[in-house]
């Protein structure tokens, strides 16, 4: 599997405790999928979420957040290091 991350871009400021429901929706859909989501950062105030699942595919991200409702603006695979 590899990771994605989905960059949201927000259109209006919201509480963090929004983005905080919106990630455990999408934990339970991404779950469901077979996909793992590893962790969100954002700021509701600055009006970005960036989320960073595993999974097969982009596909399979962009498939889950539709399912959410909320799609990020941009879905890109990325490596990491320690």
């Amino acid at each position: 599997m590899a990771i994605f991350i989905g960059i949201h871009r927000i259109e209006e400021a919201v509480e963090d405790s929004v983005l905080e429901e919106s990630w455990g929706k999408y934990k339970e859909i991404a779950a469901k999928r077979g996909l793992k989501p590893l962790r969100v950062t954002y700021n509701g105030a600055e009006k970005i979420a960036i989320c960073e699942t595993e999974a097969n595919s982009r596909e399979e991200v962009a498939d889950a957040h539709a399912e959410l409702g909320m799609q990020p603006a941009e879905i890109i695979e990325v490596k990491t290091s320690e």
